[in-house]
């Protein structure tokens, strides 16, 4: 059977099951659109997440409809007694924050893990997003979600979304 016909054959296979391997918390069938972030790992949807690291992190940018410059910073620190619960993620979310210290609090819950999420509301008279603040661990490993903030004028209504979305899709990397 020649290439091209293995290839029209695989193509008609994969059209058949009706939904992109990732989907099912299988790999992607292009390796290169997942992003892996330590034991996590996140489908590039196309080029919307990109994944850059930094120091001792990463960090996720968003592109495309409903993004608005949102950056992620993504801290991954050995567990160490370290807990990610509620009181973490308020603790990080009130570092250097200002606002009217009303904080809304979340769980994501994710196959096999769950997101402890943090928005503070920055107490802006016009309408803004939020910083969002969130944690897990995974594999004995502490992750540390941040997207920044810029203030009252420079976080656009809605900032958060993307930035759930995100966490949403995220899934365990396979071992």
């Amino acid at each position: 059977m020649s290439a091209y016909l293995k290839c029209v054959a695989l193509m008609a296979m994969l059209s058949a099951a009706g939904q992109p391997a990732w989907a099912a918390g299988q790999s992607s069938p292009d390796p290169a659109g997942d992003l892996t972030i330590g034991g996590l790992v996140r489908p590039s949807e196309g080029g919307r997440w990109s994944l850059t690291a930094r120091g001792n992190g990463h960090a996720i940018d968003c592109q495309g409809d409903g993004c608005n410059g949102q950056s992620i910073d993504i801290e991954i620190r050995p567990l160490s007694g370290a807990e990610c619960g509620e009181a973490l993620i308020l603790q990080d979310a009130m570092l250097g924050q200002t606002g009217s210290g009303d904080i809304k609090h979340m769980t994501i819950a994710r196959p096999g893990f769950a997101i402890e999420v943090a928005l503070p509301d920055l107490g802006c008279r016009n309408w803004t997003g939020s910083p969002v603040h969130a944690c897990t661990i995974v594999a004995g490993d502490l992750y540390l979600f941040r997207a920044g903030w810029g203030g009252c004028r420079g976080t656009p209504p809605d900032f958060e979304r993307p930035v759930l979305e995100f966490l949403d899709g995220l899934v365990l990397a396979e071992p």
